[in-house]
């Protein structure tokens, strides 16, 4: 899976190439076309490095880019009842209160308006964006490309006091399980290197991922608004009108396309090196399955 990914962004880039070249000899028409191909491949190649698609499925997704992070917002809004039923039987105590009922029932909230926003987009104009809007979307990538964090200095006391309380809630669940997880976590508090490595861990390596992902997650789905109605668009006459005459300069999406291309070119390229170090990513994230 990992070559199908790589090949799937790797042809993404190429398009993108060609889209630069195109657009500044004036080809905007040709230039669109191509990059609807090269965001609807880095989509797939995003739900196929996930998990959430098959290459089966993919296939079944055709051109319709929201499928995709539709698919997945419907399966984390499932997952989010069960934690939410669980909460309300066994509340979290205040000290961890970002893994309350109330917080995780708020996210819920989110996804369903989410959910509902895709389903909206149907039925709306996606071609006659303002430059206010694309300069809004911009500055939203611009801002999670860049973001810059840092970490207290007692960063290490706040998350073993987490790190108790989680075990004290484990305990009193008590279950197997929950009283497994809880022995586990404070054998890793009771070894001072390993829960100095395992707090490293999370802080400069699974946190900076997230980030990444969060980066990649989003230049995907405002290039996939940008391009959905473009992939026939693009190449037909319809209604006796010459797709030459739409894709103009004049046209803000053409405006602010090439500013859409770096964003796009980045994320895929931040996907292509966590593609390529998914075999150490994967054992990071095992070693730190105490938190979840």
């Amino acid at each position: 899976m990992q070559t199908i990914i790589n090949t799937w962004l790797n042809i993404a880039l190429n398009d993108l190439e060609s889209v630069i070249l195109l657009h500044r000899n004036g080809k905007y028409r040709n230039s669109y076309f191509l990059f609807q191909q090269a965001s609807e491949k880095a989509n797939k190649a995003a739900a196929l490095f996930s998990g959430d698609f098959t290459e089966k499925e993919i296939e079944e997704t055709s051109h319709d880019q929201f499928k995709i992070p539709r698919k997945i917002m419907v399966q984390k809004e499932e997952k989010m009842k069960a934690t939410i039923e669980l909460l309300e039987s066994y509340p979290m105590p205040k000290d961890l209160e970002p893994l309350s009922h109330k917080s995780f029932a708020k996210h819920h909230k989110s996804i369903s308006a989410a959910i509902c926003s895709i389903d909206r987009l149907k039925n709306c104009d996606l071609v006659n964006f303002t430059l206010e809007d694309l300069d809004g979307f911009l500055e939203i990538l611009t801002g999670l490309e860049t973001i810059e964090y840092a970490f207290p200095e007692n960063s290490n006391s706040i998350l073993r006091s987490q790190m108790q309380a989680m075990a004290r809630y484990f305990g009193e669940l008590g279950t197997k399980e929950a009283l497994e997880t809880k022995r586990e976590i404070l054998n890793m508090l009771a070894d001072k290197k390993k829960s100095q490595m395992y707090f490293q861990n999370l802080m400069h390596h699974l946190i900076p991922i997230q980030f990444d992902s969060i980066f990649i997650d989003h230049t995907f789905y405002f290039c996939a608004l940008l391009t959905i109605q473009h992939s026939s668009r693009t190449r037909y006459p319809k209604n006796g009108v010459n797709p030459e005459d739409i894709y103009t300069k004049e046209l803000p999406i053409v405006q602010k396309q090439l500013d859409f291309m770096e964003c796009l070119k980045e994320a895929i390229l931040r996907l292509e090196k966590m593609n390529g170090n998914k075999h150490e990513l994967q054992n990071l994230f095992s070693n730190l399955t105490i938190a979840q």
